[in-house]
């Protein structure tokens, strides 16, 4: 939204200054476009590792792991399937006692 309105100062700058033959003004527009291409950039490769941060993050997602859905052994179970009350074997802890400190949770 930014960039659209530093883009309509530039378009408008261009303008008068085309029209009042005024270079300081059109330099003003080059000035205001190249700081949109700059911020266009910058949020370009912002995007690019945010996305990459994602893509690791769910890396380490198992996409599968051992438990007992419905009350039996299944061996694997895919983790999307998993649903409240399977035991599956990366849940260490499946029940909090009332003394358990989960602040850190």
């Amino acid at each position: 939204m930014f960039n659209l309105l530093l883009l309509v100062a530039s378009f408008l700058s261009f303008l008068s200054g085309f029209i009042s033959n005024d270079p300081s003004s059109i330099q003003m527009g080059i000035a205001i476009l190249v700081v949109v291409i700059i911020n266009i950039i910058f949020s370009l490769f912002q995007e690019y590792r945010a996305e990459k941060a994602v893509q690791v993050i769910k890396s380490l997602n198992p996409h599968q792991d051992q438990g007992h859905q419905n009350g039996s052994n299944e061996g694997k179970i895919a983790v999307t399937d998993a649903v409240p009350g399977d035991i599956l074997a990366s849940k260490r802890e499946i029940e909090c006692q009332p003394t358990c400190d989960k602040s850190v949770l």
